[in-house]
Parts: C-alpha cells; structure tokens; sequence
C-alpha cells in the first residue's frame, strides 16, 4: 500500500511526519506493524534512546516498537490525527481526526486519547527499576 505521508527534519524539533495530500476525517493515514515487547524487554528499551520510540500495548508494563513512520509522529494536545491499538493484528492504524491540508505536520497525542490533556513525563522513566 502507498501512503501519502513523508518525514522531514524539522529546524531545532528532530523529525516529523507530513501529508504529501489531503487527508478527510476519518480516513486512514497509516497503518504500522508493531514488535510487542516483553516486560523485560520494555525495561531494557526504557534505558536506551528506544524509550522515546516506544508505545504501551496490551498490559500496563509491556510495550511495542513501531514500524513504519509510527514512531516519528509527534505529539500535540491539538492533534490532528489519532491512532487505534489493533491488537488481534499487532498494528497500530492512525487516522484523520481533523482535515489535514497538504503539506501540514500529523500529530497525535502521546497519551492516547485525543482529549486527554494530562501531564506526561516525557524525560526518561525509572518506572521499571533496575533491569534484571
């Protein structure tokens, strides 16, 4: 399947994910196969770079790395796409939530739901304690 989405560098902010046409509301923007982590593995990825890649899947300490351009969205608390955790085929499929123009950043947010607007501690975690 093509997709019509690109990632660029954006000045001073890393990478990010852009339409390269219009999206409508509703319509599938992407859809990423995920790697589901083991607990221990999700310990392993929170003391490496990996832990800003990674997503929560199924239990409250296991997690997934996404393929695709799913791990290069960015977060807004105005976003204009959101994402649905499809967990009977290990992907991840984000969609229009807004119109997005041509051109325009896709952004989701980090937290899930699209109005949640809760405080997240994007700095490294030590939620898992030392790796065993």
């Amino acid at each position: 399947m093509q997709y019509h989405i690109e990632y660029r560098e954006i000045d001073g902010r890393g990478r990010g994910i852009f339409a390269l046409k219009d999206f409508v509301v509703g319509e599938i923007i992407e859809t990423c196969p995920v790697v589901v982590l083991s607990e221990k593995e999700s310990r392993i990825c929170d003391q490496t770079i990996l832990e800003y890649y990674t997503y929560p899947w199924e239990g409250n300490e296991d997690g997934c790395i996404v393929l695709g351009y799913g791990s290069l969205y960015n977060h807004s608390f105005e976003p204009n796409a959101e994402y649905d955790l499809m967990y009977k085929d290990k992907t991840i499929v984000y969609k229009a939530l807004l119109p997005i123009k041509r051109g325009d950043e896709i952004l989701v947010n980090y937290n899930g739901d699209s109005k949640d607007i809760s405080v997240m501690d994007l700095l490294p975690s030590d939620r898992f304690g030392p790796i065993v």
